[in-house]
């Protein structure tokens, strides 16, 4: 390629034509593209996004954002949060970090998965199974991009395993467990197949007194008595 001559001279030409294969993390992580054949003549082309970041210019792809977006506030059940640490300690010593927080609804699944993100020093954006293409090749480009915008901006990416069913068939979910190389946050109901690494951690619903100090939290400034928090906290559950 013209390119290995102009930009790595000293560089073996095999080796960056290496570098250049679609499987290696240049193009797979769509840092650059190339379009037509691939041959000698064929442009690289590096896209807005990735000029815009070499300038210090960081913000979400267009395109990843049509699947992505801020996983809605949660707060941790107190009764969970002795869980999160040594749960952060283990996944950074993984390859492919991934966890799957199973769980009922409202047995604080969300909340702990705001909590990992944190302790991670993360942000949390939630995956869109519904929103992914159904055609495989476009689905995995689409997933590409997500795992680079992770990278790039690094947050970790929220999927709801229970709602694979609802987007279809379960491809998409199987996709993006298997194939997502980004920090993995699956929450549902059963545990989620794989031939991944994942780690699983079954949640039980918050007690009453995590219910009570969550709702205590929510109405701190209120001026709601402990009396009537305690009622609350009884007849509504916080958590998610």
């Amino acid at each position: 390629h013209l390119i290995e001559a102009l930009l790595a001279p000293d560089v073996a030409a095999l080796d960056v034509r290496r570098a250049l294969l679609p499987t290696m993390p240049l193009r797979r992580f769509r840092l650059v593209e190339c379009p037509g054949d691939g041959g000698p003549l064929s442009p690289i082309l590096l896209d807005e996004r990735m000029a815009d970041a070499l300038r210090g210019l960081d913000y979400l792809d267009p395109r990843a954002r049509e699947v992505l977006e801020p996983a809605p506030p949660a707060v941790p059940a107190p009764c969970h949060l002795p869980l999160v640490g040594p749960l952060v300690a283990a996944l950074a010593e993984a390859a492919r970090p991934a966890v799957n927080l199973i769980g009922a609804p409202r047995s604080g699944r969300r909340g702990v998965a705001a909590a990992v993100a944190d302790r991670a020093g993360m942000g949390l954006l939630e995956l869109r199974l519904d929103r992914l293409p159904a055609e495989p090749a476009a689905r995995l480009a689409v997933l590409a991009l997500v795992e680079r915008e992770a990278a790039l901006l690094r947050f970790a990416v929220l999927i709801d395993a229970d709602a694979a069913g609802e987007a279809g068939p379960a491809t998409g979910l199987a996709d993006a467990v298997e194939r997502l190389e980004a920090f993995l946050i699956v929450v549902g109901e059963r545990p989620v197949a794989s031939d991944r690494e994942v780690r699983r951690l079954e949640l039980t619903p918050p007690d009453a007194a995590s219910r009570r100090a969550i709702w205590a939290g929510a109405l701190e400034d209120s001026g709601v008595a402990d009396a009537d928090v305690a009622a609350l906290a009884a007849h509504f559950d916080f958590a998610s």
